[in-house]
């Protein structure tokens, strides 16, 4: 509900519209002659009408039945049909039932309440359809029909203006809503809810959560089946579009003045993330409710599948992987049994069942799935068709996890490939893309929804990084970055992803504050966005925990953040799941830092018995617990069981990421170290010569590098004489023909 949305500064200005008495957005009202009382009640009237009477009595009474309201907006129903029926009497609805209801009571002993105090504060917009209001109400309210709510249309006298200085808000108004206790803000429509547009329905979300009052949301009928029509098709999607476009800090007021002092006051006391938050938490238990419902009721053979797709995706997109994996594996065999092994539903109930098997850990199963349906799809559809794409750079994802950077990069590279084939307007969607530059080729991912999947630079970036090619990977994470941000919102969780991304670069490049600000700023959309316990916004606290280990004099809160995270992980995901023992990793390094050798030993020994047996025992995050074992034993001075350690994991860095890669010269490194702590030279200068002889040939190279830049220069230079020299020639002709011209 828009408190003051047409009308009048916050601060109390001259001419001022009572609050709660509204008007069509973007008009005053019209006649001085309403506002025949010029008192200003100190009060909130907390009188409210039946919803039950509104319901029954009010449309079919008062307005003549439901033809008379349909189309009509609160604000139509309010010039309409509220006041010329409390014309006569100048009050509120609800005091004119109030008069009457104690009339009957005292002439015919009729105590049938409908007005009282209320129970239920509403929040909406006046630009609503009326119906669709009551609709979400009677919908919410199904179980208690008769509840009391304080709906400004009734609750409100009409016919008064009055002036409402600020502090009559933060006080009086603020009081209210505490004493009534309970708010309900009616949403429509429910993928882009006005109400989040509307800096005065922020307030009351405001008011309800520095109250500490009960909130929560309404939907009309027909805002459900929409949403269900929406999310069927693609729930990931629909949803994901939805938390992108929903930021009360979009919010506006018809007077700018009064959005800017709500602002200060959100700021300043709870913060927008918080009531970013208060929204979407209801709004995805409304969203699972929804569907469960849907699901439950509908028992055609044909639409179960989907069904449990939707919940299962949904659940899945929420981080709640155990309800998820249950809907998802019953999805897959319910599509095989009624469409059949090939199907497009098929394939894509087995590409999202995969995918949830590596969110899971469960990679053998994932990676089984995973060939399975890439197999089919290129069967069926042919190497270059969009959807053969889109499934290869599931694959390219999926084998860079687990460590097979070679196997990612030739998926990358069979998908680039793929995009230049020839392909018929039947099996290929048109090209609505945009363009990247790889290095040495425009890159150009294709389809319909090109920006929705660059996921696909980040595989790239991936291994540039790994490569070594720092500028080329930043360039592409700032593009990702900003594309996601003008398409998809800020924030889309694809946005935040491209910004965790990006976060997460810098601080391995050491840009620490800009690794901070982002990553903090991640933290809190993504708090919001996807809930406290997600998995994404779990990765985001582990993140900034990263930063602050680095920083000195912030190991406290380091650590605060890594136990926060490792437990909630723990809990959510299990104790042997790759991401828990990641932060548990994180955490025993940042006790080495401070000389906890011993919590870090058993820590990091855990971790490397658990690794070994979850992914592999070459698997890059299994060979960076064997290298931080041998870390925390060299600190100690046992160098012969740090040998030990870093011998094993030199010569399978070597054999997985290649003798150049930088993992491999740090194992490198940190042997000859303690060959030469023990009094074993030969093997510590062996190794060292072998060290020397690769910046050898990386200097070579280097200078390679500077004589063909040197080459291209002395060419430029050349070019550039040449073009001089013309343009000189051809003024030196034209000064000379202008006397012939003159002539005549």
């Amino acid at each position: 509900m828009e408190i003051l949305d047409v009308v009048t500064k916050i601060t109390g200005a001259r001419e001022q519209v009572s609050p709660k008495s509204i008007i069509p957005e973007n008009k005053q009202r019209s006649s001085a002659a309403d506002d025949n009382d010029d008192h200003v009640p100190e009060e909130f009237s907390k009188l409210g009408i039946k919803l039950s009477y509104l319901l029954n009595e009010f449309i079919e009474q008062d307005c003549g039945g439901r033809s008379y309201l349909t189309g009509l907006s609160t604000a139509d129903v309010c010039n309409t049909f509220v006041k010329p029926a409390t014309n006569a009497c100048k009050m509120s609805y609800c005091d004119m039932l109030l008069e009457r209801q104690n009339h009957k009571r005292e002439q015919h002993n009729n105590n049938v309440m409908i007005v009282g105090r209320a129970d239920v504060f509403v929040s909406h917009a006046w630009k609503y359809e009326f119906l669709l209001v009551l609709s979400a109400l009677e919908d919410h309210f199904k179980d208690k029909p008769d509840t009391i709510i304080w709906f400004d249309l009734f609750s409100n006298n009409q016919h008064r203006a009055s002036v409402r200085p600020y502090e009559w808000w933060q006080t009086v108004f603020k009081s209210a809503i505490d004493q009534i206790g309970h708010t309900v803000m009616v949403l429509s429509p429910w993928n882009d809810p006005i109400p989040y547009t509307r800096a005065w329905c922020i307030f009351e979300a405001y008011c309800t959560l520095k109250t500490n009052c009960r909130f929560e949301i309404a939907m009309s009928a027909h805002d459900c089946r929409q949403f269900i029509i929406d999310t069927e098709k693609d729930p990931f999607a629909t949803i994901n579009t939805m938390l992108g476009s929903i930021n009360a800090e979009k919010s506006t007021a018809f007077l700018p003045e009064d959005r800017d002092r709500i602002f200060e006051v959100i700021r300043n006391e709870v913060g927008f993330s918080k009531i970013n938050t208060l929204i979407f938490e209801q709004l995805r238990t409304w969203v699972i409710n929804q569907a469960k419902q849907k699901l439950e009721t509908n028992k055609d053979k044909e639409r179960q599948p989907k069904l449990h797709n939707m919940l299962g995706m949904l659940y899945m997109g929420q981080g709640n992987y155990r309800a998820s994996c249950p809907l998802l594996e019953k999805c897959l065999k319910l599509t095989k049994d009624v469409f059949g092994p090939d199907h497009p539903d098929t394939l894509t109930a087995m590409n999202n069942l995969a995918s949830l098997y590596k969110a899971q850990g469960k990679a053998e199963a994932a990676e089984t799935l995973y060939v399975d349906c890439l197999e089919r799809i290129e069967s069926a559809y042919g190497p270059g068709h969009l959807y053969t794409l889109e499934r290869m750079l599931n694959m390219v994802g999926f084998y860079y996890d687990r460590g097979k950077v070679k196997v990612a990069e030739n998926f990358v590279m069979k998908n680039l490939a793929a995009q230049d084939l020839p392909h018929t307007p039947t099996n290929r969607a048109p090209t609505t893309a945009f363009t990247m530059v790889n290095s040495e080729k425009i890159v150009t991912i294709r389809g319909p929804n090109a920006l929705d999947r660059l996921g696909s630079i980040r595989d790239l970036v991936l291994m540039y990084r790994d490569k070594g090619k720092l500028e080329v990977a930043e360039a592409l994470y700032v593009e990702c970055l900003e594309k996601r941000r003008v398409t998809l919102g800020p924030n889309h969780p694809y946005t935040l992803e491209s910004m965790s991304n990006l976060a997460s670069f810098y601080r391995k490049q050491g840009k620490d504050k800009a690794s901070e600000a982002l990553h903090m700023k991640c933290k809190e959309k993504r708090k919001y966005a996807l809930g406290t316990d997600h998995p994404d916004t779990l990765a985001s606290i582990n993140s900034l925990a990263c930063v602050y280990a680095k920083r000195p004099g912030s190991f406290l809160a380091a650590e605060k953040l890594y136990l926060e995270c490792l437990d909630k992980r723990k809990t959510a995901r299990g104790p042997g799941h790759p991401e828990t023992l990641a932060t548990m990793s994180d955490l025993a390094s940042l006790y080495v830092s401070h000389g906890k050798y011993k919590t870090a030993e058993v820590m990091f020994m855990e971790c490397l018995e658990k690794r070994k047996a979850l992914l592999r025992p070459d698997h890059p995050d299994t060979l960076s617990s064997m290298y931080n074992l041998g870390m925390v034993y060299d600190e100690e001075g046992k160098y012969q069981a740090a040998e030990a350690f870093y011998v094993e994991c030199l010569k399978k860095r070597r054999a997985t990421l290649g003798p150049d890669h930088a993992d491999t010269i740090n194992s490198m490194n940190k042997l000859t170290d303690v060959y030469t702590k023990q009094g074993k030279y030969k093997p510590a200068v062996k190794l060292q010569m072998r060290n020397n002889i690769r910046r050898s040939r990386e200097k070579r190279l280097l200078i390679q590098k500077i004589l063909l830049q040197m080459r291209r220069n002395i060419r430029r230079s050349r070019e550039k004489r040449l073009l001089i020299q013309k343009i000189l020639i051809l003024l030196l002709l034209h000064t000379m023909l202008m006397p012939c011209r003159l002539l005549i």
